[in-house]
């Protein structure tokens, strides 16, 4: 029989036989598999409803803005709309971020690592170009 000695379990147990490494090996590679998948699956439903939330709250807030006194010129209540939907839009993305990250965290841990992968960043279109793609201003009341 093949035994294999791992040093950082030698405390816990002398050695560890290469049939029960290979099979917490494979046992870990379907874990870490489930553990993303449903890991980033949780986290782009959350993402998605709590952005419909606030931008739903967002929306009721300025139309009750503009149903409720003068807001003004247009342009200035739209600027001030797409400002917000810049903030939720960023915010958006950092929930994205910490939510990645704690799922790599959760994969690290499975598969005993030290240290989680790090994400550089997202791939996402930046927040302000987001919002720019909207609707075009509307044009001032005459």
């Amino acid at each position: 029989m093949i035994t294999i000695h791992h040093p950082s379990r030698e405390l816990e147990r002398p050695s560890i036989e290469l049939g029960d490494l290979l099979e917490h090996a494979l046992r870990d590679t379907k874990e870490w598999q489930h553990l993303v998948s449903d890991g980033f699956s949780g986290l782009s439903s959350d993402a998605e409803f709590e952005l419909r939330m606030r931008t739903r709250a967002l929306l009721a807030e300025h139309e009750a803005i503009i149903n409720s006194t003068d807001p003004g010129p247009l342009a200035e209540a739209d600027a001030a709309l797409r400002e917000r939907l810049v903030t939720e839009a960023e915010q958006a993305y950092w929930d994205l971020f910490q939510g990645a990250n704690a799922v790599a965290e959760r994969v690290a841990e499975l598969l005993g690592s030290a240290t989680p992968h790090q994400f550089a960043g997202l791939p996402v279109v930046a927040p302000a170009q987001l919002v720019a793609g909207l609707a075009p201003h509307r044009p001032e009341r005459s």
